[in-house]
Parts: C-alpha cells; sequence; structure tokens
C-alpha cells in the first residue's frame, strides 16, 4: 500500500508539469492597439469546419472575408511540453458566429504572436482594399486569383502561401494549398502574376 502511495506521489506532479498550463498570449499586444482599436481578418479565412481551421489556411469551404470586424475570446499556446501549437478563437460580431485557427509552428515556421499580426489588422476593409479596381475587388472577395493582380492582391484573396514551401513573400513563386495534397502555384513577374498553376 505504501509503496503504490509512493509511486502516485511520484507521478502526480510529472502529470502536472506533463500537462502545464496554456499560455495565455494578448492580441491587442502584437498587433500593437490603441486604446478602442477594432480588429479585422486581414485577409480570406477559409474554413469548412468553423471550430476546427488550420492556420494553413486551406482555400477549401467557406470564407470569412478579409476586412470582416471580429473580436477576440482568447489566444492561448500550448504547456511547455506542447510549445509549438495554440488556438486562436474569435467571433465575427456581425453574426456572433465562433471561430477557433488551430495553430502549429511546425508548419507556419513563425510564432503565434507572429501569425496574429499577419492574419488579423486594426485596417477595416477600405483600408485594406483602397486602390484596387472594383473587378478585383469582387475577384477577391470569392476568392478567385487572376493573372494580372499584385501580390498584394493576392494576399488578400488568399492569406499567406505555405510557409515551409514558400519561405519569402518576396519570392517569384508562391505555393498555396487548397486540401493537404492539392496545391496551387502562383508565379509573379515582378509584382504580378503572370501564371497560375495546379499541382498535383
Amino acid at each position: 500500500m505504501f509503496r503504490n502511495l509512493s509511486v502516485f506521489l511520484l507521478i502526480l506532479p510529472l502529470c502536472a508539469l506533463l500537462s502545464g498550463c496554456a499560455e495565455t498570449i494578448y492580441p491587442s499586444v502584437a498587433l500593437q492597439m490603441p486604446q478602442g482599436a477594432k480588429v479585422y481578418t486581414a485577409y480570406n479565412i477559409w474554413y469548412e469546419n468553423p471550430a476546427d481551421i488550420p492556420a494553413v489556411n486551406y482555400h477549401k469551404g467557406k470564407i470569412i472575408p478579409f476586412g470582416t470586424e471580429i473580436e477576440f475570446i482568447g489566444v492561448t499556446k500550448a504547456p511547455l511540453f506542447f510549445p509549438n501549437t495554440g488556438k486562436i478563437v474569435f467571433k465575427v460580431k456581425e453574426t456572433n458566429e465562433e471561430f477557433r485557427i488551430e495553430y502549429d509552428q511546425t508548419w507556419m515556421l513563425i510564432p503565434i504572436e507572429d501569425y496574429i499580426t499577419r492574419a488579423f489588422s486594426i485596417k477595416n476593409v477600405s483600408e485594406l482594399s483602397e486602390g484596387i479596381s472594383k473587378t478585383n475587388l469582387e475577384r477577391i472577395k470569392r476568392g478567385i486569383v487572376e493573372e494580372g493582380m499584385t501580390r498584394r492582391e493576392v494576399l488578400l484573396a488568399f492569406g499567406y502561401p505555405v510557409p515551409h514551401r514558400t519561405p519569402s513573400i518576396l519570392d517569384d513563386t508562391w505555393i498555396f494549398w487548397n486540401e493537404r495534397l492539392d496545391s496551387v502555384r502562383v508565379v509573379f513577374q515582378k509584382d504580378k502574376v503572370i501564371a497560375i498553376l495546379k499541382l498535383d
């Protein structure tokens, strides 16, 4: 009996250490938000299940349009033994619909705080789309990229390319995923799209 109790007392702290407590992340700090500022999606966020949105932004399902006003509910980074994962929970202000982004730094290659500064903005839809033609704006809202569009317009429509396939947005080729085994290559010449290629 005493031996079992000793084993239990040894295991208990280990379990507590392994489970740990998730670290709270403050988006207002990451975004350097002025007091009272509103927050918006910085690009189209695609999803099939609102409670399980991969941060890599597979281009499949419905779209939360860029410039959508949101409110953060909670952002957490996993405990000590799972340091590369986290969750971003927010709701769309207009509908109160709740969404959760599952973050995995192994795929994204940047800390969750840096991802927040990419995916969200204090600029509204008018500011984000300033100078974009009406035709391209309609394409962006529908998640469509075509030849002749700029890098900025592609970012609004598709979001950031898959980081481990496109290390820098200064590269002339960006890789996006429709799903894990279905990729699209967007090719630029300087600032304009010159080709969109489906990869098998």
